[in-house]
C-alpha cells in the first residue's frame, strides 16, 4: 500500500498524470484497493474507522509523543514566521495558550529563542492522558512556567483578565468546530491568534489521514475562506500568512485535494 502510494505521489507531480489519478480516483473500490488509508474522505468519523481498522492508535500513542519532542528540539521552518510575530507581541502579553500543545513541545523549543517576560505562562490545553505526561515532564524538569488545562473554556476562565496570545500550531485540523466559534463558545478573545502548520486549501475540504509510521492521524484539509470569514466574524483581522513548507498532506489519487505545502496565519484582535 505505501508502494503504491509513493508510485501515485510521484505520478501527480507529472502535469499530464493528473487528470489520470483523479479519474482512477473516482471508480469505486479502486482508490481503496490501491492506496488503502491514504485515500480521501467525507467525514472524520468514516476516516477514523478505517484507521481502526488497520489497529493503529492516534494521538495518546507513545511514539507521537516522542516524536513530537524529538521534532521540537530544534525549530522548524515555519517556527520561525510564529516567534517573529510573538517577539514583537510578547511585550504586550502576559500568557499564551497553546491549544493542542502535545506535552509543551512548542514552549521548550520556543523559550530557547524567546525571552519571555517575568511572570509569563505557557497554557497548554490537551486530552488528559497527555496533559499528565506533560505536568510530569514540567515537574521533572523545574519548569514553573509551563501550565496544562482540560479545555480552551479552562484556560480562559484562568486568565479571563490577562492579555492573552493564542497558539495553534500543527492542531487545528483535528478539530471539527470552526475557531472563531471555538473562541466564542469558550468566552475567550484573545489579542492576537497564530495558526501554523495546517493543510489549508482556497475553497473546499476533505478528510485525509496522516501516516506516521507506527500510528495514523486524521486530518482535516482547511477550507482558507471559512476560516478567515469564521475569524473575521469572532472579530479579527487577517494580518499574515506563510508557508508551512516542511509538512503536506497528498491524497495519491486526488491531486485535486492535496495540500503540497502546510500553512500558516497570523489573526489580530480588530480595534
Amino acid at each position: 500500500m505505501r508502494a503504491t502510494t509513493m508510485l501515485c505521489v510521484g505520478l501527480a507531480r507529472l502535469p499530464r498524470m493528473r487528470g489520470v489519478l483523479e479519474r482512477a480516483g473516482k471508480v469505486p473500490g479502486l482508490e481503496r484497493a490501491l492506496v488503502g488509508f491514504r485515500r480521501g474522505f467525507a467525514t472524520r468519523e468514516e476516516a477514523e474507522r478505517c484507521a481502526a481498522a488497520y489497529g493503529f492508535m492516534e494521538h495518546e500513542h507513545p511514539q507521537a509523543i516522542r516524536r513530537h519532542m524529538a521534532l521540537a528540539e530544534h525549530a522548524r521552518p515555519s517556527d520561525y514566521a510564529v516567534m517573529f510575530h510573538l517577539e514583537r507581541v510578547l511585550p504586550g502579553v502576559k500568557r499564551l495558550v497553546d491549544l493542542g500543545g502535545n506535552v509543551g513541545n512548542l514552549f521548550y523549543c520556543y523559550s530557547k529563542y524567546l525571552k519571555l517576560p517575568e511572570g509569563f505562562r505557557w497554557v497548554v490545553v490537551e486530552i488528559a492522558s497527555v496533559a499528565e505526561a506533560g505536568a510530569r515532564l514540567a515537574g521533572e524538569r523545574g519548569e514553573e512556567r509551563l501550565r496544562f488545562a482540560a479545555s480552551l473554556k479552562d484556560a480562559a476562565a484562568e486568565g479571563r483578565d490577562v492579555e492573552t496570545v493564542l497558539l495553534v500550531s500543527g492542531a487545528l485540523h483535528y478539530f471539527e468546530q470552526p475557531l472563531g466559534e471555538m473562541l466564542a463558545e469558550a468566552g475567550t478573545a484573545p489579542a492576537h491568534v497564530i495558526v501554523n502548520r495546517s493543510p489549508v486549501l482556497e475553497a473546499g475540504t476533505v478528510i485525509g489521514i496522516q501516516d506516521g509510521g507506527d500510528y495514523v492521524t486524521t486530518a482535516r484539509v482547511l477550507d482558507r475562506r471559512a476560516l478567515v470569514a469564521s475569524m473575521e466574524k469572532a472579530g479579527y483581522r487577517l494580518a499574515d500568512e506563510w508557508a508551512a513548507a516542511e509538512l503536506s498532506l497528498r491524497l495519491p489519487l486526488r491531486p485535486q485535494s492535496s495540500v503540497e505545502s502546510y500553512s500558516g496565519f497570523l489573526f489580530t484582535r480588530a480595534a
